[in-house]
């Protein structure tokens, strides 16, 4: 079941950031000298940030519940 949610989370991720590369219109010229200034100026860049601000936590926290647990010997 696991294995099932982190593979749909990583689908729905590749879906996310194919929709905000394609769906944004090319920058022109003098808008990349301002993208280069500030990452979040760029529509694409600031698209696929914010996706990974919301998807990128709930990976790590389904990743960390399907881990095994970690026996140290000392």
């Amino acid at each position: 079941m696991k294995t099932l949610t982190v593979l749909l989370l990583s689908v729905l991720l590749m879906f996310a950031l194919i929709n905000v590369i394609s769906g944004t219109p090319v920058a022109a010229p003098e808008a990349s000298a301002v993208a280069d200034a500030d990452p979040e100026a760029d529509p694409r860049i600031g698209g696929i940030l914010k996706i990974l601000k919301k998807v990128l936590p709930k990976a790590i926290k389904a990743a960390a519940e399907m881990a095994p647990p970690q026996n140290e010997k000392k």
